[in-house]
């Protein structure tokens, strides 16, 4: 008794990227990959039946492994009033750069700035 064959899916791909081109017969296709030319319709079936969901935005993020909602995420950006707080923490900082991080945050605490 022979033992099943278990081909991987860049074979069955190849395969049925083959068989959708038409350039061989499935009698010459089967001859070249040792498959069933039964086998290599129905790998050419299913290929050409989920073929359409590549181009589908589920698709599309199932192929780069990418979770949806972060293709729909757009970020808010920063505030008026956080962006004046950077600029002044920015502008003590170069201004006085032995500080440090925290020296320069507990003088800005205590300048009311």
């Amino acid at each position: 008794m022979t033992k099943r064959k278990n081909h991987s899916a860049e074979f069955k791909a190849r395969v049925a990227l083959d068989a959708i081109c038409e350039e061989l017969t499935l009698a010459e296709l089967a001859k070249k990959y040792g498959v069933h030319s039964g086998q290599i319709s129905t790998w050419k079936r299913t290929a050409l039946d989920n073929m359409a969901s590549a181009f589908t935005r589920r698709g599309q993020c199932a192929l780069l492994t990418l979770v949806r909602s972060n293709v729909y995420y757009h970020p808010k950006g920063e505030s008026a009033e956080n962006l004046r707080f950077m600029g002044l923490i920015d502008k003590q900082f170069l201004q006085t750069l032995w500080y440090g991080g925290p020296k320069c945050w507990a003088g800005g605490q205590h300048s009311g700035s």
